[in-house]
């Protein structure tokens, strides 16, 4: 989804999404596991998003909202370097606030 600077963002999710066969989180993640698997700081299979081209990633969780720094294209994922194993889904809304 394209986004512009200076726009505000807000983004919701619900949903679970599994690193294996036995833990299930919601978008903000555990807390307490799995850290060294983590692409940024933060909850383990947390909803992170980055702004493309050139935007660093930032965690989202249940509810996130912000200012855009730049303009581009707004990439949602997890927060996780060793996906093979995962498995679920989270349900993404983003909404534009002017």
């Amino acid at each position: 989804m394209e986004i512009k600077k200076n726009c505000w963002v807000e983004i919701s999710a619900t949903g679970l999404v599994s690193p294996n066969s036995r833990d299930s989180y919601n978008p903000d993640g555990s807390q307490d596991r799995w850290e060294d698997y983590n692409v940024l700081p933060g909850g383990h299979c947390a909803l992170i998003a980055q702004i493309s081209p050139g935007g660093e990633p930032f965690l989202v969780g249940r509810n996130y909202r912000f200012v855009a720094d730049r303009s581009g294209l707004l990439l949602l994922g997890i927060n996780d370097n060793d996906t093979y194993n995962n498995n679920g889904f989270f349900f993404v809304t983003v909404k534009f606030i002017n």
